[in-house]
């Protein structure tokens, strides 16, 4: 889908008056032609931000228009600081320190491979070889520690919760995530909506749409022109920032994450860079 289709879905952005089907009072709801997904939870002051879009007031809330993203050009910092940048070094040789004498004790107690973690730092290059040498469950679930290790860091905030979660059901979470990597070669859309299905609960509980967009992303084993990128809140905090004020703060739908995927792929080409990554690596940066 190339931007300007994604423009034409028609998306609306509906504020809850009052506590009810919308959600809690101040709620944001996407609604995507006579889809609505869930609350987006976005909080009275977010609303703020996007109410000067407002089109209508309707019996359930405050109706917005989803951003003209062709309305949205390159931001000239983005164009100077990735000037003459190597994406190797940027991209290939970005190394997160992580906590892997942790990962690997708590893989251990819920019978995993102890050993699945590939060391205490953990660079996009790594995870773009493990995602190269995927040949079974195993290998796909071992990809996606390492994802989590490199997203959270020093830090292991629901990293249990995770772990727990899959181990729940080892064979189901390998299956999705197989399945999602798939259609994430091609489909961004198709491959959030795998592990995020109706745009309403996650399909293996306690990943969500900041962390699995992260395995989407590495899936694609460091191809440049790989169409799924990294959405998390950091990031979508940038977008806002920088015009695009329908987005949602957090919780995203699949549309939103398609055409989030369709504008780096435009701000990429625009601003002749190499890679979209490179694009999603600045955003988080500001």
């Amino acid at each position: 889908m190339t931007l300007s289709e994604a423009q034409a879905v028609p998306t609306r952005y509906v504020e809850a008056k009052e506590s009810g089907p919308l959600g809690p009072r101040g709620c944001v709801t996407e609604v995507i032609g006579d889809e609505r997904a869930e609350c987006r939870c976005s909080g009275r002051a977010d609303v703020r931000g996007v109410r000067g879009n407002a089109v209508a007031v309707v019996g359930e809330g405050v109706e917005v228009t989803a951003t003209d993203l062709n309305s949205l050009a390159v931001p000239r910092r983005l164009r100077v600081e990735l000037s003459g940048v190597v994406p190797a070094d940027y991209i290939h040789d970005h190394t997160i320190g992580v906590v892997a004498d942790w990962w690997r004790a708590e893989l251990a107690v819920h019978g995993f491979d102890a050993d699945g973690v590939l060391g205490s730092r953990i660079s996009r290059g790594d995870l773009f070889a493990l995602a190269s040498d995927i040949d079974g469950r195993e290998e796909m679930l071992r990809l996606l520690w390492n994802v989590l290790a490199w997203g959270t860091g020093g830090r292991v905030r629901h990293g249990r919760h995770r772990i727990r979660a899959v181990a729940a059901d080892p064979d189901r979470a390998a299956d999705l995530l197989h399945a999602a990597a798939r259609s994430s070669r091609t489909d961004p859309a198709g491959a959030y909506a795998v592990l995020r299905p109706g745009d309403r609960a996650n399909a293996i509980s306690f990943l969500g749409p900041s962390f699995f967009t992260k395995f989407l992303y590495f899936a694609g084993g460091g191809d440049p022109d790989h169409p799924c990128h990294i959405l998390d809140e950091r990031v979508a905090r940038a977008l806002r920032a920088r015009g695009w004020v329908s987005l949602p703060p957090r919780g995203w739908s699949a549309s939103a994450y398609q055409r989030y995927n369709d504008l780096l792929r435009s701000w990429t080409a625009s601003a002749g860079l190499a890679r979209g990554d490179m694009v999603e690596r600045w955003l988080f940066g500001r």
